[in-house]
């Protein structure tokens, strides 16, 4: 989330960049919860970040920021992709699982 702040590339998407990513802590915080608690993961909220992974590679390609900048979003967008997508799977093939936690 400081990405933005600390690559000296503070422009228009910064607040964007800085939403999404208190988004995707958010709603990871949430699944991480419920971990904690015994209760399987919220499908909604890791395909909620699923999206959000997603949106952080596209929106990259959209705007015009340091190639540095660029490619940190493009790899950060790829790895909250690559791990929503898991978690999503498997939260999706445990619903009907209530003793699963992960």
């Amino acid at each position: 989330m400081a990405t933005p702040f600390l690559l000296d590339t503070v422009v228009r998407g910064a607040k964007v960049a800085v939403l999404i990513g208190s988004l995707i802590v958010i709603a990871s915080g949430y699944n991480y919860q419920r971990i904690q608690m015994g209760v399987s993961t919220h499908a909604g909220m890791s395909g909620l970040t699923l999206v959000l992974g997603l949106w952080i590679i596209a929106s990259s390609f959209f705007s015009s920021v340091a190639q540095i900048a660029f490619w940190n979003s493009v790899v950060s967008g790829a790895i909250v992709t690559v791990l929503s997508l898991y978690q999503t799977t498997t939260a999706i093939r445990h619903t009907d699982n209530p003793g699963y936690m992960g």
